[in-house]
């Protein structure tokens, strides 16, 4: 664990990386307390709303759980298109289930030619996409003959895990 008192906490990262005299000033910023402006520079309030302070459930401020993304990749057989319409309506409705969960962000197909899929998931471990793919009627029932999971670092974009910017 990083610092905590009553009203906020900083990760490990955070602790390690600021000092505390800015850290006291990110605190200060991040629940709403003005820091002594005379002392500081104002170039503090950015990188306080940048360092990931967040409400936590206790009321204060913590550092926000980073969700990461998933890829699921379907590799599929010459016969999928013609075989997948007995099973489809139950793939889609596993997938749409996982979307109304916040799971599953996008899927489908991959075209032209049609074979494979892709699968992109929000979680904190593979764990969502796997169990996804170890439900899923395509993979039970030999549509899909291979699938792999992988950790996909996002940085640029609204739904960003990780964002970098120039």
């Amino acid at each position: 664990m990083g610092y905590r008192d009553r009203d906020y906490e900083l990760s490990p990262v955070e602790t390690r990386a600021i000092g505390p005299a800015v850290r006291e000033r990110l605190v200060a910023i991040a629940t709403g307390r003005a820091p002594d402006e005379d002392n500081w520079r104002a170039g503090v309030t950015a990188a306080g709303s940048s360092c990931g302070l967040a409400p936590s459930s206790a009321g204060g401020v913590a550092s926000e759980a980073v969700l990461k993304h998933y890829l699921l990749f379907y590799d599929v057989g010459q016969d999928y298109v013609q075989r997948r319409t007995a099973f489809r309506a139950v793939h889609l409705a596993k997938a749409w289930q996982a979307h109304e969960r916040g799971e599953l962000i996008l899927a489908g197909a991959l075209a032209e030619p049609v074979d494979g899929a892709v699968l992109l998931f929000k979680g904190d471990s593979p764990e969502v996409a796997e169990a996804f793919a170890r439900a899923d009627p395509y993979v039970i029932n030999g549509l899909v003959f291979r699938w792999r999971v992988r950790e996909w670092t996002t940085v640029a974009g609204d739904g960003a895990a990780n964002p970098v910017r120039p």
